[in-house]
Protein backbone atom coordinates (compact mmCIF):
# COMPACT_ATOMS: atom_id res chain seq x y z
CA UNK A 1 0.00 0.00 0.00
CA UNK A 2 1.87 3.34 -1.25
CA UNK A 3 1.66 6.41 1.58
CA UNK A 4 3.21 8.60 -0.63
CA UNK A 5 1.67 12.18 -1.24
CA UNK A 6 -1.55 12.39 -2.97
CA UNK A 7 -0.18 14.01 -5.96
CA UNK A 8 2.69 12.66 -7.20
CA UNK A 9 5.25 15.60 -8.70
CA UNK A 10 5.65 14.36 -12.41
CA UNK A 11 1.70 14.87 -12.49
CA UNK A 12 1.76 18.45 -11.29
CA UNK A 13 0.94 20.16 -14.58
CA UNK A 14 -0.92 23.71 -14.22
CA UNK A 15 -4.04 22.90 -15.37
CA UNK A 16 -3.78 19.82 -12.91
CA UNK A 17 -2.26 22.36 -9.64
CA UNK A 18 -5.58 24.51 -10.26
CA UNK A 19 -8.04 21.34 -10.23
CA UNK A 20 -5.70 20.83 -6.85
CA UNK A 21 -6.60 24.31 -6.05
CA UNK A 22 -9.72 24.51 -6.46
CA UNK A 23 -10.07 21.24 -4.86
CA UNK A 24 -8.57 21.92 -1.24
CA UNK A 25 -9.90 25.71 -1.23
CA UNK A 26 -13.28 24.15 -1.17
CA UNK A 27 -13.16 21.55 0.99
CA UNK A 28 -11.51 24.07 3.04
CA UNK A 29 -14.33 26.27 2.82
CA UNK A 30 -16.79 24.27 3.51
CA UNK A 31 -15.25 22.67 6.85
CA UNK A 32 -14.62 26.27 8.12
CA UNK A 33 -18.42 26.46 7.42
CA UNK A 34 -19.16 22.93 9.76
CA UNK A 35 -16.72 24.26 12.02
CA UNK A 36 -18.17 27.56 12.60
CA UNK A 37 -21.88 26.52 13.02
CA UNK A 38 -21.07 23.79 15.35
CA UNK A 39 -19.12 26.16 17.59
CA UNK A 40 -22.04 28.56 17.58
CA UNK A 41 -24.55 25.70 18.52
CA UNK A 42 -21.96 23.98 21.04
CA UNK A 43 -21.76 27.85 22.48
CA UNK A 44 -25.66 28.82 22.78
CA UNK A 45 -26.42 25.43 24.29
CA UNK A 46 -23.42 25.10 26.61
CA UNK A 47 -23.93 28.67 28.02
CA UNK A 48 -27.42 29.66 27.29
CA UNK A 49 -29.05 25.82 27.56
CA UNK A 50 -27.83 25.89 31.77
CA UNK A 51 -27.80 21.93 31.96
CA UNK A 52 -27.11 20.87 35.18
CA UNK A 53 -25.38 17.78 34.09
CA UNK A 54 -22.54 19.83 33.08
CA UNK A 55 -19.82 19.02 35.64
CA UNK A 56 -17.43 22.23 34.80
CA UNK A 57 -18.28 25.21 32.70
CA UNK A 58 -14.69 25.75 31.95
CA UNK A 59 -13.97 22.45 30.74
CA UNK A 60 -17.29 22.93 28.08
CA UNK A 61 -16.10 26.12 26.99
CA UNK A 62 -12.85 24.18 26.06
CA UNK A 63 -13.96 21.95 23.22
CA UNK A 64 -15.88 25.09 21.97
CA UNK A 65 -12.45 26.82 21.89
CA UNK A 66 -10.68 23.75 20.19
CA UNK A 67 -13.62 24.02 17.33
CA UNK A 68 -13.19 27.91 17.04
CA UNK A 69 -9.33 27.35 16.98
CA UNK A 70 -9.56 24.99 14.29
CA UNK A 71 -12.07 27.09 12.22
CA UNK A 72 -9.65 30.02 12.32
CA UNK A 73 -6.63 27.96 11.43
CA UNK A 74 -8.95 27.17 8.14
CA UNK A 75 -9.52 30.48 7.30
CA UNK A 76 -5.57 31.72 7.71
CA UNK A 77 -4.72 28.85 5.39
CA UNK A 78 -7.43 29.51 3.26
CA UNK A 79 -7.10 32.98 3.03
CA UNK A 80 -3.22 32.74 2.63
CA UNK A 81 -3.81 30.41 -0.40
CA UNK A 82 -6.11 32.24 -2.00
CA UNK A 83 -4.20 35.87 -1.87
CA UNK A 84 -0.82 33.87 -3.05
CA UNK A 85 -2.92 32.51 -5.96
CA UNK A 86 -4.22 35.88 -7.37
CA UNK A 87 -1.09 37.45 -6.79
CA UNK A 88 0.71 34.84 -8.76
CA UNK A 89 2.75 33.24 -6.10
CA UNK A 90 3.71 29.52 -5.95
CA UNK A 91 1.10 28.72 -3.45
CA UNK A 92 2.12 24.81 -3.67
CA UNK A 93 5.24 25.76 -1.87
CA UNK A 94 2.92 26.33 1.13
CA UNK A 95 1.38 23.04 1.08
CA UNK A 96 3.92 21.17 3.75
CA UNK A 97 3.13 24.62 5.80
CA UNK A 98 0.06 24.23 6.01
CA UNK A 99 0.19 20.74 6.17
CA UNK A 100 2.02 20.56 9.10
CA UNK A 101 -0.46 23.27 10.96
CA UNK A 102 -3.19 21.55 10.63
CA UNK A 103 -1.91 18.31 11.23
CA UNK A 104 -0.57 19.77 14.70
CA UNK A 105 -4.48 21.63 15.34
CA UNK A 106 -6.33 18.14 14.16
CA UNK A 107 -3.91 16.04 16.81
CA UNK A 108 -4.55 18.70 19.15
CA UNK A 109 -8.55 18.35 18.89
CA UNK A 110 -8.83 14.57 18.37
CA UNK A 111 -6.97 14.46 21.84
CA UNK A 112 -8.89 17.21 23.83
CA UNK A 113 -12.26 16.09 21.55
CA UNK A 114 -11.98 12.42 22.51
CA UNK A 115 -10.71 13.19 26.74
CA UNK A 116 -14.02 15.65 27.05
CA UNK A 117 -16.20 12.74 25.26
CA UNK A 118 -16.58 10.89 28.32
CA UNK A 119 -19.82 8.93 28.08
CA UNK A 120 -21.02 11.02 24.74
CA UNK A 121 -20.22 8.78 21.81
CA UNK A 122 -21.71 11.17 19.24
CA UNK A 123 -21.72 11.93 15.59
CA UNK A 124 -20.32 15.43 15.89
CA UNK A 125 -17.39 14.58 18.05
CA UNK A 126 -16.41 11.60 15.99
CA UNK A 127 -16.54 13.54 13.37
CA UNK A 128 -15.02 16.47 13.80
CA UNK A 129 -10.92 15.41 14.13
CA UNK A 130 -12.09 12.64 11.23
CA UNK A 131 -12.75 15.40 9.13
CA UNK A 132 -10.06 17.60 9.57
CA UNK A 133 -7.80 14.46 9.61
CA UNK A 134 -8.89 13.86 5.86
CA UNK A 135 -7.44 16.95 5.58
CA UNK A 136 -4.32 16.70 6.75
CA UNK A 137 -4.49 13.42 3.84
CA UNK A 138 -5.54 15.78 1.30
CA UNK A 139 -2.29 18.10 2.00
CA UNK A 140 -0.17 15.04 2.33
CA UNK A 141 -1.07 11.25 2.76
CA UNK A 142 2.32 10.50 4.36
CA UNK A 143 1.88 12.94 6.99
CA UNK A 144 -1.42 12.14 7.74
CA UNK A 145 -0.32 8.68 9.54
CA UNK A 146 2.73 10.29 11.43
CA UNK A 147 -0.24 12.39 13.34
CA UNK A 148 -2.98 9.50 13.36
CA UNK A 149 0.02 7.76 14.86
CA UNK A 150 0.77 11.12 17.76
CA UNK A 151 -2.86 11.17 18.29
CA UNK A 152 -3.50 7.62 19.42
CA UNK A 153 0.18 7.07 21.51
CA UNK A 154 -1.58 10.64 23.35
CA UNK A 155 -4.93 9.29 24.12
CA UNK A 156 -3.81 5.93 24.95
CA UNK A 157 -1.46 7.70 27.46
CA UNK A 158 -4.30 9.84 28.67
CA UNK A 159 -6.47 6.73 29.46
CA UNK A 160 -3.99 4.95 31.12
CA UNK A 161 -3.31 8.01 33.39
CA UNK A 162 -6.69 8.18 34.31
CA UNK A 163 -6.83 4.62 34.87
CA UNK A 164 -4.25 4.89 37.58
CA UNK A 165 -5.30 8.17 39.28
CA UNK A 166 -2.59 10.22 38.05
CA UNK A 167 -4.88 12.24 35.94
CA UNK A 168 -8.19 13.54 37.01
CA UNK A 169 -11.26 12.62 34.94
CA UNK A 170 -13.09 15.09 34.02
CA UNK A 171 -15.59 14.87 31.56
CA UNK A 172 -17.63 16.87 29.80
CA UNK A 173 -21.25 15.50 30.83
CA UNK A 174 -21.73 12.66 33.69
CA UNK A 175 -24.47 10.52 34.38
CA UNK A 176 -27.10 11.81 37.28
CA UNK A 177 -26.76 8.30 38.78
CA UNK A 178 -23.53 8.77 40.37
CA UNK A 179 -20.88 6.98 41.95
CA UNK A 180 -21.24 3.85 40.35
CA UNK A 181 -20.72 4.78 36.68
CA UNK A 182 -17.44 5.95 37.14
CA UNK A 183 -16.21 2.75 35.97
CA UNK A 184 -18.88 2.25 33.15
CA UNK A 185 -17.31 6.14 32.16
CA UNK A 186 -13.85 4.69 32.26
CA UNK A 187 -14.67 1.60 30.08
CA UNK A 188 -16.44 3.46 27.67
CA UNK A 189 -13.48 5.94 27.37
CA UNK A 190 -11.33 3.59 26.78
CA UNK A 191 -13.44 1.97 24.69
CA UNK A 192 -14.00 5.42 22.72
CA UNK A 193 -10.18 5.91 22.39
CA UNK A 194 -10.43 2.41 21.02
CA UNK A 195 -13.07 2.76 18.38
CA UNK A 196 -11.50 6.85 17.69
CA UNK A 197 -8.23 4.59 16.68
CA UNK A 198 -9.53 1.69 15.01
CA UNK A 199 -11.99 3.81 13.39
CA UNK A 200 -9.26 6.27 12.51
CA UNK A 201 -6.85 4.15 10.98
CA UNK A 202 -9.60 2.45 9.02
CA UNK A 203 -10.60 6.36 7.62
CA UNK A 204 -7.10 6.48 6.30
CA UNK A 205 -6.54 3.47 5.06
CA UNK A 206 -9.38 3.28 3.32
CA UNK A 207 -8.93 6.56 1.98
CA UNK A 208 -5.49 6.07 0.88
CA UNK A 209 -7.01 3.09 -0.91
CA UNK A 210 -9.14 5.64 -3.12
CA UNK A 211 -6.05 7.63 -3.19
CA UNK A 212 -3.77 5.24 -4.88
CA UNK A 213 -6.85 4.31 -7.54
CA UNK A 214 -7.38 7.94 -8.03
CA UNK A 215 -3.75 8.16 -8.83
CA UNK A 216 -4.04 5.39 -11.06
CA UNK A 217 -7.01 7.04 -12.89
CA UNK A 218 -5.30 10.56 -12.83
CA UNK A 219 -2.12 9.01 -14.75
CA UNK A 220 -3.96 7.26 -17.25
CA UNK A 221 -6.07 10.32 -18.03
CA UNK A 222 -2.88 12.34 -18.07
CA UNK A 223 -1.23 9.41 -20.46
CA UNK A 224 -4.24 9.46 -22.82
CA UNK A 225 -4.39 12.93 -22.85
CA UNK A 226 -0.80 13.27 -24.12
CA UNK A 227 -1.49 10.62 -26.51
CA UNK A 228 -4.52 12.15 -28.00
CA UNK A 229 -2.62 15.78 -27.99
CA UNK A 230 0.22 14.16 -29.91
CA UNK A 231 -2.57 12.29 -32.70
CA UNK A 232 -3.94 15.82 -32.63
CA UNK A 233 -0.90 17.75 -33.73
CA UNK A 234 0.77 15.97 -35.26
CA UNK A 235 1.38 13.68 -38.74
CA UNK A 236 1.63 9.88 -37.50
CA UNK A 237 3.64 9.02 -40.76
CA UNK A 238 6.18 11.45 -40.38
CA UNK A 239 5.85 13.03 -36.54
CA UNK A 240 5.91 16.29 -38.13
CA UNK A 241 3.20 18.83 -36.95
CA UNK A 242 -0.27 19.28 -39.18
CA UNK A 243 -1.43 22.19 -40.50
CA UNK A 244 -3.86 22.55 -37.32
CA UNK A 245 -1.06 22.39 -35.55
CA UNK A 246 1.56 24.98 -37.18
CA UNK A 247 -0.71 27.71 -37.82
CA UNK A 248 -1.22 29.19 -34.71
CA UNK A 249 2.08 28.50 -34.02
CA UNK A 250 3.02 30.49 -36.86
CA UNK A 251 0.53 33.42 -35.89
CA UNK A 252 2.63 33.48 -32.95
CA UNK A 253 6.42 34.01 -34.92
CA UNK A 254 4.80 36.59 -36.74
CA UNK A 255 3.95 38.34 -33.44
CA UNK A 256 7.29 38.13 -32.25
CA UNK A 257 8.72 39.12 -35.78
CA UNK A 258 6.98 42.17 -35.00
CA UNK A 259 8.23 42.49 -31.30
CA UNK A 260 11.46 41.84 -32.10
CA UNK A 261 12.20 43.85 -35.37
CA UNK A 262 13.58 40.47 -37.63
CA UNK A 263 12.31 38.91 -40.56
CA UNK A 264 10.91 35.47 -41.36
CA UNK A 265 10.77 33.19 -44.14
CA UNK A 266 8.29 30.64 -45.33
CA UNK A 267 8.99 27.55 -47.26
CA UNK A 268 7.00 25.78 -49.15
CA UNK A 269 8.19 22.24 -50.87
CA UNK A 270 6.73 19.74 -52.79
CA UNK A 271 8.08 16.32 -53.85
CA UNK A 272 8.31 16.25 -57.93
CA UNK A 273 6.50 13.43 -59.95
CA UNK A 274 5.17 11.58 -56.18
CA UNK A 275 2.46 10.81 -58.00
CA UNK A 276 4.47 8.79 -60.48
CA UNK A 277 6.23 6.95 -57.35
CA UNK A 278 3.04 5.75 -56.06
CA UNK A 279 1.75 4.74 -59.41
CA UNK A 280 5.16 2.89 -60.12
CA UNK A 281 5.63 1.41 -57.12
CA UNK A 282 2.92 1.14 -54.55
CA UNK A 283 1.86 3.39 -51.39
CA UNK A 284 4.31 1.46 -49.29
CA UNK A 285 7.75 3.01 -51.49
CA UNK A 286 5.63 6.33 -51.28
CA UNK A 287 5.19 6.19 -47.70
CA UNK A 288 9.04 5.83 -47.55
CA UNK A 289 9.60 8.80 -49.59
CA UNK A 290 7.44 10.90 -47.75
CA UNK A 291 9.17 9.77 -44.23
CA UNK A 292 12.77 10.33 -46.16
CA UNK A 293 11.57 14.05 -46.81
CA UNK A 294 10.61 14.02 -43.31
CA UNK A 295 14.15 13.45 -42.14
CA UNK A 296 15.88 15.58 -44.65
CA UNK A 297 13.90 18.38 -43.57
CA UNK A 298 14.85 17.70 -39.71
CA UNK A 299 18.49 17.76 -40.43
CA UNK A 300 18.57 20.63 -42.88
CA UNK A 301 16.27 23.04 -40.66
CA UNK A 302 17.05 23.56 -37.24
CA UNK A 303 13.85 21.32 -35.99
CA UNK A 304 13.30 22.99 -32.68
CA UNK A 305 13.17 26.61 -33.50
CA UNK A 306 12.24 26.24 -36.99
CA UNK A 307 8.61 25.19 -37.70
CA UNK A 308 8.17 21.97 -40.00
CA UNK A 309 4.89 20.53 -40.97
CA UNK A 310 3.64 18.31 -43.72
CA UNK A 311 0.44 20.47 -44.83
CA UNK A 312 -0.50 17.84 -47.68
CA UNK A 313 -0.11 14.40 -49.34
CA UNK A 314 3.56 15.18 -50.17
CA UNK A 315 3.37 18.62 -49.52
CA UNK A 316 5.26 20.65 -46.89
CA UNK A 317 5.64 23.82 -44.99
CA UNK A 318 8.28 25.68 -43.11
CA UNK A 319 8.55 28.65 -41.04
CA UNK A 320 12.06 29.99 -40.36
CA UNK A 321 12.07 33.27 -37.58
CA UNK A 322 15.06 35.30 -37.96
CA UNK A 323 16.03 34.70 -41.06
CA UNK A 324 15.62 37.13 -44.28
CA UNK A 325 14.89 36.45 -48.05
CA UNK A 326 18.47 35.78 -49.03
CA UNK A 327 18.94 33.00 -45.85
CA UNK A 328 15.79 31.22 -46.03
CA UNK A 329 16.64 30.91 -50.01
CA UNK A 330 20.02 29.41 -48.74
CA UNK A 331 18.31 27.07 -46.29
CA UNK A 332 16.06 26.19 -48.89
CA UNK A 333 18.65 25.49 -51.38
CA UNK A 334 20.68 23.64 -48.80
CA UNK A 335 17.82 21.51 -48.25
CA UNK A 336 17.34 20.77 -51.67
CA UNK A 337 20.76 19.56 -52.62
CA UNK A 338 20.87 17.49 -49.16
CA UNK A 339 17.74 15.73 -50.81
CA UNK A 340 19.20 14.93 -54.21
CA UNK A 341 22.07 12.72 -52.47
CA UNK A 342 19.24 10.54 -50.96
CA UNK A 343 17.50 7.24 -52.27
CA UNK A 344 14.95 5.40 -51.41
CA UNK A 345 14.88 1.35 -52.13
CA UNK A 346 11.94 0.96 -54.59
CA UNK A 347 11.17 -2.72 -53.55
CA UNK A 348 12.47 -4.46 -56.89
CA UNK A 349 16.34 -4.34 -56.05
CA UNK A 350 16.86 -0.96 -56.93
CA UNK A 351 16.50 2.98 -55.51
CA UNK A 352 14.88 5.67 -56.62
CA UNK A 353 15.97 9.24 -56.15
CA UNK A 354 13.94 12.05 -54.61
CA UNK A 355 13.83 15.42 -55.93
CA UNK A 356 11.44 18.63 -54.59
CA UNK A 357 10.70 22.15 -55.75
CA UNK A 358 10.83 24.85 -53.38
CA UNK A 359 9.12 28.60 -53.37
CA UNK A 360 10.57 31.03 -50.33
CA UNK A 361 8.52 33.67 -49.31
CA UNK A 362 9.16 36.48 -46.86
CA UNK A 363 7.78 38.71 -43.59
CA UNK A 364 9.57 41.99 -43.18
CA UNK A 365 8.27 43.62 -39.33
CA UNK A 366 5.63 45.81 -39.68
CA UNK A 367 4.14 44.32 -42.73
CA UNK A 368 0.11 43.60 -42.59
CA UNK A 369 -0.25 40.47 -43.72
CA UNK A 370 -1.26 37.52 -42.63
CA UNK A 371 -0.38 33.76 -42.74
CA UNK A 372 -2.39 32.31 -45.76
CA UNK A 373 -1.13 35.43 -47.52
CA UNK A 374 2.82 34.14 -47.19
CA UNK A 375 2.07 30.75 -47.34
CA UNK A 376 0.29 31.56 -50.49
CA UNK A 377 3.39 33.65 -51.83
CA UNK A 378 5.37 30.81 -51.00
CA UNK A 379 3.20 28.64 -52.71
CA UNK A 380 3.28 30.65 -56.33
CA UNK A 381 6.99 30.86 -56.00
CA UNK A 382 7.13 26.79 -55.80
CA UNK A 383 4.72 26.65 -58.82
CA UNK A 384 7.00 28.79 -60.73
CA UNK A 385 9.93 25.95 -59.51
CA UNK A 386 7.45 23.30 -60.62
CA UNK A 387 6.77 24.92 -64.44
CA UNK A 388 10.96 26.06 -64.67
CA UNK A 389 11.36 22.62 -64.91
CA UNK A 390 11.15 20.98 -61.38
CA UNK A 391 14.41 20.45 -58.55
CA UNK A 392 14.90 24.03 -57.65
CA UNK A 393 14.57 26.78 -55.62
CA UNK A 394 12.29 30.34 -56.70
CA UNK A 395 11.42 33.31 -54.59
CA UNK A 396 8.17 34.84 -54.27
CA UNK A 397 8.26 38.37 -56.33
CA UNK A 398 11.54 38.18 -57.52
CA UNK A 399 10.57 39.56 -61.14
CA UNK A 400 14.15 37.73 -62.78
CA UNK A 401 12.83 34.69 -61.42
CA UNK A 402 15.70 33.91 -60.22
CA UNK A 403 16.77 30.27 -59.72
CA UNK A 404 19.18 27.40 -58.05
CA UNK A 405 20.50 25.24 -60.59
CA UNK A 406 19.66 21.61 -61.14
CA UNK A 407 21.55 19.36 -59.25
Amino acid sequence: MSISAPFPPEHQNQEFLENRYSLINVGLKWTIVVLLFVTLNQFLALYFGGDASIVNMDVAMLSVAVNLFMALTGTVVFLLNRQLHRRGGDWSRLMDLNMHVLGVVVMASWVVHVYLAGTQNTLIVMMIPGTAMVLVWIFSGRWAWFYWMASNVALTAICYLEVVGELPYSPLLVRPEGGAEIYLDIRYRLLNGGFYAVGSAMLIFYVTRLKAALESSHAETMRAKAELAVLATTDSLTGLLVRRSILPKFEEQLVRADRDGQPLCVVILDIDNFKSVNDTYGHAVGDEVIKMVAEVLRHSFREYYDLIARIGGEEYLVVLPHNDLASGRALAERARLHLNQQSVPDGQGGTIGVTASFGVAQYLPGRKTTTDALIHDADEAHYVAKRAGKDRVCVAGDDANQQSATG
